[in-house]
């Protein structure tokens, strides 16, 4: 029986590039499908570096049909598509949630939730056939949080757990595990300039907001992503796994 195959979506930069590495690192096939064709060729040469198996794939995952592709895409070049981890996500600049335009709303939808939904549709007949599959969906823990900026955001983080409640009840007779991942906040490239700035550490670490006194590093996420499509977690689908170093408990 060969490897497993997995498409990671957004796995051109951050916490998308840590789970590609992880799941490569663990013998595991990868497509890196991310908008940007560049980077998403950086990390599938830093995974053949280490000695890895990666392809690197430009995607929008608003547009249906590039989705459909990509899974064609995949079984072409692999025979097979196991896991598929939904880490493509829009973040716009914070706006109040009464403020926004159609187009704004439609915009996070159309890459968050049914951007999310398209790759779960593409990749699920194959699943079906091969008698399963693994789906980890990326949430954030803003879902659970109040915010005055964020909130089109944060509802589109709601509907993806939602989302992921239903295909696993939908999906488990066809053996097909559905589960999310719900990050706080992660260092990463794009973080470091706003978010996880050092004022941020000095508030939010040394007065316990964050009980760990830890900000998030993408292998954090990583090493869960693994543990929800590896064996050690098959009796586990239809939930949200927050990882935020239990700053969620603090409000």
């Amino acid at each position: 029986m060969g490897k497993d195959v997995a498409i990671v979506t957004g796995g051109g930069r951050g916490v998308g590039r840590g789970i590609v590495h992880r799941l490569a690192r663990e013998g595991i096939c990868v497509v890196v499908a991310d908008l940007d064709p560049r980077t998403a060729e950086e990390v599938a040469a830093e995974v053949l570096g280490f000695g890895g198996v990666a392809v690197a794939r430009g995607i929008d995952i608003a547009d249906q049909k590039a989705v459909a592709n990509l899974a064609r895409f995949t079984q072409k070049q692999f025979g097979r598509i196991d896991i598929l981890v939904n880490n493509a996500a829009l973040f716009y600049k914070p706006r109040p949630a009464w403020e926004v335009d159609q187009a704004y709303w439609r915009k996070m939808f159309a890459v968050n939730v049914e951007g999310t939904l398209s790759c779960c549709r593409a990749v699920t007949p194959m699943m079906r056939t091969a008698g399963g599959g693994r789906i980890v969906n990326l949430s954030s823990v803003m879902y659970v949080l109040g915010n005055t900026t964020k909130g089109v955001y944060q509802t589109s983080k709601g509907a993806i757990n939602a989302l992921t409640r239903a295909l696993a009840l939908e999906l488990a007779r066809y053996n097909i595990r559905v589960n999310a991942v719900a990050p706080g906040s992660i260092e990463t490239p794009r973080t470091v300039l706003n978010i996880c700035t050092p004022e941020y550490k000095a508030v939010y670490l040394n007065t316990g907001r964050i009980p760990l006194r830890r900000v998030g590093q993408p292998a954090d996420i990583a090493s869960v992503v693994f543990f929800l499509i590896s064996e050690a977690s098959v009796a586990i689908t239809g939930q949200v796994l927050i990882v935020d170093g239990g700053y969620s408990l603090t409000l």
